[in-house]
């Protein structure tokens, strides 16, 4: 977890925030794809409904259209 962490902040040198996002979100599908191919493991049902529910999850929060945070913000002026 540690040395994961690690490579997520260095990564960060060299990429944007939101292509980091992304990545990370997505990171369950790379997982069971290469559980699949590299290890061997069973296919289970189960396994890839839930990959498929976190991924369109990832996807509706990827393409909710942008919210202009400065017209919901609070405005206070000081004397």
């Amino acid at each position: 977890w540690v040395c994961s962490q690690c490579m997520y902040n260095v990564s960060l040198l060299h990429t944007s925030v939101a292509t980091n996002t992304v990545l990370s979100s997505t990171s369950s599908v790379f997982t069971f794809l290469f559980s699949l191919l590299l290890t061997g493991s069973k296919f289970r049902r189960w396994s890839c409904i839930g990959v498929i529910l976190c991924f369109l999850g990832c996807s509706l929060v990827a393409g909710q259209a942008p919210v202009d945070a400065s017209a919901r913000a609070v405005h206070t002026t000081w004397p």
